[in-house]
């Protein structure tokens, strides 16, 4: 299998843009009609520095152990570092980080190689599981004021008492910076 020229590259990375943007779009309408409207599909559940969240789990490609990884010059904090995923460069996000928890990565933290418009990962401490079909909650009802209110957020899934904040793809791609 030969690998596609770097404008198809780019061009497949513009429609996996606009699709997330559509299905984070139709989200949103979920998360407006009220509390009781659930999401339909499956969400990956993680955990970084004592903070649960959520994202679906189509954009989940694969969960790989923590591996080596370099550190990346000028990048901002919570720019873990990088490494090499099946020959081709991934950037990894540090959730923890981008929560504002700084502490050291536990030898059994994952990587969650994500599905996007550029090559980034999401590095957690543990993966928790699945959550299927949660209901939603535009806002946590108590009222917080922390990480959970930043536009890394987009909503939230009930998994039994608790909410748990849904992910923001766009975000997560924004946290990782200009493309090198």
């Amino acid at each position: 299998m030969s690998s596609p020229s770097p404008e198809k590259m780019e061009q497949l990375r513009q429609r996996l843009g606009g699709l997330d943007a559509q299905a984070a779009s139709v989200r949103r309408e979920l998360f407006e009609a009220g509390p009781i409207a659930a999401l339909p599909g499956t969400y990956v559940q993680v955990e970084a520095a004592g903070h649960r969240a959520c994202l679906p789990a189509a954009l989940a490609v694969e969960v790989v152990p923590l591996v080596a990884l370099a550190k990346v010059s000028g990048a901002k904090e919570h720019v873990a570092g990088a490494f090499s995923y099946r020959g081709k460069p991934m950037l990894a996000l540090d959730l923890g980080l981008l929560v504002g928890v700084r502490r050291e990565l536990p030898l059994e933290a994952h990587v969650l190689v994500l599905a996007a418009a550029r090559p980034i990962s999401l590095v957690v401490d543990r993966v928790l599981g699945l959550l299927e079909a949660p209901s939603v909650a535009l806002q946590d009802g108590e009222r917080p004021t922390d990480w959970r209110t930043s536009k890394l957020v987009e909503g939230f899934c009930r998994d039994g008492e608790a909410l748990v904040p849904l992910l923001r793809m766009s975000a997560l791609e924004e946290a990782a910076g200009a493309e090198p």
